[in-house]
């Protein structure tokens, strides 16, 4: 039988999920489909949107093959980098970056890292203080910390993928010049920042 998740949770003891931060969620990926996903401001000068797009996703799934990863339109998963530009009034660009990795249903050792990591952040002292007033309450205040988590997982595009794995995300800033430069040398640290996480859990042992 399913365990609630208040439930589970209280099998588990702090010590365990502190211990368990780094909790391997990429172990079960042996491949992934590679994509980025380019949102073009049409105002930026000097350079083709398909141009950027075709390159960028050439630079991305390069660095990840390099670094041992099988990339396939065939895998059960979406690794997505994202980039947003924006041109501004003084000719520089403006964008904003990420990595994520998506898939179907919700794997079990995603619901186990959310678990995990759910309790490596409770605060035990609060959570015992409303336990000893009210177990029930101390109860529903258990499932509704981990029914965030759960929603917060869900892809926004689609409700048929949940984020097992986020990587970097920010925003820079480069002149129209530079911009190919930049966005090329953000997507190859993506790539690689994702590379690091999946090496470390398929290392040979």
């Amino acid at each position: 039988m399913a365990l609630l998740p208040e439930v589970a949770l209280l099998l588990v003891s702090p010590q365990l999920a502190a211990q368990k931060k780094s909790y391997a969620v990429l172990a079960g990926v042996d491949s992934v489909d590679a994509m980025v996903s380019l949102m073009w401001d049409k105002r930026i000068p000097s350079l083709d949107e398909s141009t950027v797009r075709s390159r960028l996703q050439t630079v991305f799934e390069l660095e990840l093959r390099q670094r041992g990863i099988v990339v396939s339109t065939g895998a059960f998963n979406y690794l997505n980098v994202s980039v947003t530009t924006l041109s501004n009034e003084d000719g520089t660009v403006s964008y904003a970056y990420g990595i994520a990795l998506s898939e179907p249903g919700f794997p079990l050792r995603v619901f186990t890292d959310l678990l995990l990591t759910g309790l490596a952040s409770l605060d035990m002292k609060k959570w015992q203080a409303s336990r000893t007033l009210d177990t029930a309450y101390a109860s529903l205040e258990l499932r509704a910390q981990m029914l965030e988590k759960i929603a917060s997982v869900y892809d926004t595009t689609t409700s048929a993928l949940v984020i097992s794995w986020q990587g970097p995300s920010g925003v820079a800033h480069a002149g129209s010049k530079k911009l190919y430069e930049g966005l090329e040398k953000e997507t190859t640290e993506l790539a690689q920042a994702f590379a690091n996480a999946y090496i470390a859990v398929h290392r040979p042992r």
